[in-house]
């Protein structure tokens, strides 16, 4: 996953977080209900995965890589170089990706003498496809940005040291970047980014040329139009697409505009995405399919347990400070968001696609409200904790207990009425 879809699952996060307000550990042992992710359709699957795209463009002697950087579209590149050896301009535009799969191209590319050219965004991996030019060009608004490189399951261990960030270094000392530009790179944590100014670039000779001649067009059409392929690239963001499309085409223009103004403020981008986001997701989960509202319960019953395995003082402070104010562990985070973002995306394309024929709200809070009495009466529950399901953050310890109670039981019985109570509960 990129640093930049990474940073992009924040807000998705705060709404884990929000249904998770309150949890601490109940001393108990309680059983893991992980099931697989239900079945998707071959085109859905396709959805999910990384995007990118790779072509001729229109013109004389240039191509375009747009997208993730992966292994598979490494090899797509690859495979596009080789059979046309008179290219000589490669257009970037990417959020990065495998810093792996890069390094298998460097040599390719240094043998065809290339200039490098990025009309908007290239980040993160991307960038060492950029410096492998042996001109280096940004478009009026082209941008770069940098962080050190990071093992994709463990990035808290990324070391300046290690071979990703040596190549890394490597590249840009021999371009003539000073050695403060490389050092900042290097410093700059997976979880950031980094965009110098056109002035700081063309000053560690990093970029050749600011102003360059003008390029062929995009495949993807004008600009505004590349936002797609590297601030909206995850699976979340091009489900949210499909299922709110007005929605999705101001988000970008307001992206554009935000770029534009300021590349350097991530930030700002992020509150962008998560403002139209978040309440859409809100939206479309009691109105998804069973199998995706079941699947984004799981997701959030198994990291409810991981939580407070590694630290049950960090539900503590969810309850105490509220979701805004509390981080998960960075590598706990880095470990669930590939599956956070599939089960946001399985909701939005369920709901593209016309959802599920749900009840009305007061009917499913009725059937959580029955749920939940069902299993008081059980014994499951105590009246405290049947109490404290509407107050989470006055109770935490008690709701703690009472919401692995309800979500193993809810998720044991599934689709044949547990999914009703747990659309009941989102609603509650």
């Amino acid at each position: 996953m990129t640093t930049a879809a990474r940073a992009r699952r924040a807000g998705l996060w705060l709404t884990l977080l929000a249904l998770l307000a309150g949890c601490v550990t109940s001393g108990q042992p309680t059983k893991v209900v992980y099931v697989k992710a239900p079945a998707l359709s071959a085109l859905d699957q396709q959805k999910l995965q990384p995007r990118y795209r790779v072509g001729l463009l229109a013109g004389d002697g240039e191509a375009e890589f747009l997208g993730q950087v992966t292994a598979e579209s490494v090899a797509a590149l690859r495979l596009l170089l080789q059979a046309n050896p008179k290219l000589r301009v490669l257009q970037l535009t990417s959020p990065g990706g495998d810093v792996t799969a890069v390094q298998t191209l460097l040599p390719v590319l240094a043998g065809q003498h290339l200039t490098t050219f990025v009309p908007l965004a290239c980040e993160s991996a991307c960038t060492m496809l950029f410096l492998a030019g042996e001109r280096r060009e940004l478009g009026a608004h082209g941008r770069l940005g940098f962080h050190r490189s990071y093992p994709s399951l463990a990035p808290s261990t990324s070391s300046p040291t290690s071979a990703g960030n040596t190549l890394m270094r490597q590249m840009m000392l021999a371009a003539g970047a000073s050695t403060a530009f490389v050092d900042r790179v290097v410093a700059t944590p997976p979880d950031q980014l980094w965009f110098p100014t056109v002035a700081e670039l063309v000053a560690a000779k990093i970029v050749t040329q600011a102003a360059p001649q003008r390029h062929a067009a995009s495949q993807a059409g004008d600009e505004v139009a590349l936002v797609d392929w590297v601030l909206l690239n995850g699976p979340t963001e091009r489900a949210f697409g499909e299922a709110y499309p007005a929605s999705f085409a101001t988000l970008r223009q307001a992206l554009y505009a935000a770029f534009v103004a300021a590349p350097q403020d991530v930030e700002r981008r992020q509150a962008l995405i998560s403002g139209a986001v978040d309440p859409a997701f809100a939206e479309a989960l009691p109105h998804a399919s069973d199998a995706a509202v079941l699947e984004f319960y799981r997701l959030l019953y198994d990291l409810v347990l991981e939580v407070e395995q590694r630290d049950p003082r960090q539900c503590v402070g969810i309850a105490d400070f509220g979701a805004t104010d509390s981080e998960l562990d960075a590598d706990l985070e880095w470990r669930f968001s590939r599956r956070l973002d599939h089960s946001a995306a399985l909701v939005f394309l369920s709901y593209a696609q016309g959802g599920a024929a749900v009840p009305d709200r007061a009917t499913a809070v009725a059937a959580a409200d029955r749920f939940l009495d069902k299993l008081a009466r059980s014994g499951a529950f105590t009246e405290a904790q049947v109490a404290a399901m509407d107050d989470p953050k006055g109770h935490p310890r008690i709701w703690c207990a009472a919401f692995h109670v309800l979500l193993e039981a809810a998720l044991a019985e599934g689709e044949a009425g547990g999914v009703l109570a747990l659309r009941g509960i989102f609603y509650r």
